[in-house]
């Protein structure tokens, strides 16, 4: 009897149950217009970017490119190798290029900024398909973001040091690039000449690319000093997407004093043991103190050039701002900060240091090259 009642007493009226359907389907109707609205304020960006990082990930599957030099390129069959390689990593950085496009033209609408923009974490962007360090991956995801304008890359590189950088081969595995690198070694243009023509060869027999990349190498010496001249040398003058600064030692002067082209992007090496706070520069004598005489000349090029903080200082002042630091090699990424570019999040410098700051070898061998840069002459600056 009490459950019969019970039901009874339960029982809704249609009344009821029209309002019930009209209650839930107004609290739909809200999260739905939520939703949607979340979406619209980033007009797809995070969803769209979903595409560029399987197209990275799948850029990490085809692996990295050996350096076909000429004693390989007698070898037909390791050529042959190499061109399928070549071709599988091209065809992968199509396909990311077709994905940024479309990530382009999402990131193109209005959104809000704060909500939106790409913050990357330490390592995430990092992959080497064909140069010596992880500036692959991190070049292909920023253009990706800010999208491409010139198509024209520079690379300064003293072959020496760290060795060859080479950030610009994976650049022939795109359209139309104008690629010139410049070598402060003879050694090193030699090696350099013979991976970047090979590469763009390779790039003129893929049937996709209706435009080859354009690949140009010097061989600069000590011209590095007055690199303004040597770039209208080259004929290379006003706005290029990519400048890299691989001496080791006069990448702070270098963009210093550069003006005669407008990079939108700039990769430039630092010296990590300084850390997030001191802004100093190696005197330009370029001489130790007297107890440093004795050490040799390879162990020197560790206390040269500048502190991450004295190039963010100058990158600054010429409007551009950090977005990147390599997590196993000391190169910052900076973008030019206008309005095309605002997708990328500005990157403190400490976050540059963080993850590496566990590790208690690291931080021993960061204390040992500061205790040693103590016998040369820096600059605050």
């Amino acid at each position: 009897m009490a459950l019969r009642n019970a039901s009874k007493i339960w029982k809704p009226s249609s009344s009821a149950v029209i309002w019930l359907v009209f209650v839930l389907g107004l609290v739909g109707l809200v999260i739905g217009l939520g939703v949607h609205s979340s979406y619209s304020r980033c007009g797809g960006v995070r969803e769209k970017w979903k595409g560029v990082e399987k197209a990275l990930a799948d850029l990490r599957k085809a692996g990295r490119l050996e350096s076909l030099d000429s004693a390989k390129v007698a070898d037909e069959t390791y050529r042959k190798t190499w061109y399928r390689k070549y071709d599988e990593i091209s065809s992968v950085a199509s396909v990311l290029r077709h994905r940024s496009d479309d990530f382009q033209r999402s990131a193109a609408g209005t959104f809000n900024i704060e909500r939106c923009a790409l913050t990357p974490k330490a390592g995430t962007w990092e992959h080497s398909s064909m140069s010596r360090v992880g500036t692959d991956g991190v070049l292909f995801s920023i253009f990706a973001a800010i999208g491409t304008r010139t198509r024209i890359a520079v690379e300064v590189d003293s072959a020496s040091g760290h060795g060859l950088y080479m950030s610009l081969a994976s650049l022939t595995s795109f359209l139309s690039w104008d690629v010139y690198m410049y070598f402060q070694t003879w050694s090193g243009y030699a090696i350099g000449n013979e991976l970047l023509n090979n590469a763009a060869s390779a790039s003129r027999r893929a049937q996709s690319f209706s435009t080859p990349p354009k690949v140009n190498v010097s061989e600069v010496g000590t011209a590095f000093s007055n690199f303004n001249k040597v770039l209208k040398g080259s004929l290379v003058a006003g706005e290029i997407d990519l400048l890299c600064l691989f001496t080791e030692t006069d990448d702070y002067e270098i963009w210093k004093r550069i003006d005669g082209v407008a990079p939108r992007v700039v990769l430039v090496t630092y010296q990590e043991y300084w850390g997030p706070d001191e802004a100093v520069i190696r005197a330009s004598s370029g001489k130790p103190r007297p107890r440093q005489d004795s050490r040799d000349t390879k162990r020197r090029r560790l206390f040269v050039g500048a502190s991450l903080p004295a190039l963010n200082k100058l990158a600054n002042s010429k409007r551009y701002r950090l977005v990147y630091c390599l997590s196993n090699t000391p190169i910052a990424a900076f973008v030019l900060d206008d309005p095309t570019t605002q997708i990328l999040k500005t990157l403190p410098m400490a976050h540059c240091f963080r993850k590496k700051a566990v590790d208690a070898e690291w931080m021993k061998d960061m204390a040992a090259q500061w205790d040693e840069a103590q016998a040369f002459e820096w600059i605050d600056v």
